[in-house]
């Protein structure tokens, strides 16, 4: 991924998204428990979002067939914003 162009900070987080599932003892060669994983596990939407590309970066590398889900992290407003909201 550094040969890419990913920034360290990048590269470090989709490591630790993938020793996520490692330690959940998920086949990472088999891209449906991978699926069924990301989308049974109690995490957040953006959670399952950076984990699912986290691995369809390495199922790219390793020529897996994967299809990666799609999923919508909510947007949350700055709480800077939210505090002058509740103020106002």
């Amino acid at each position: 991924m550094k040969r890419k162009g990913y920034r360290k900070t990048t590269v470090v987080g989709k490591g630790l998204k993938l020793e996520r599932l490692i330690r959940l003892e998920v086949n990472l060669l088999n891209s449906e428990s991978v699926k069924e994983v990301i989308a049974t596990h109690n995490w957040c939407d953006s959670g399952r979002k950076t984990t699912a590309y986290a691995y369809d970066l390495l199922a790219r590398w390793m020529e897996i067939n994967w299809r990666k889900p799609r999923y919508k992290a909510p947007k949350h407003l700055p709480s800077s914003l939210m505090k002058r909201k509740s103020t106002t």
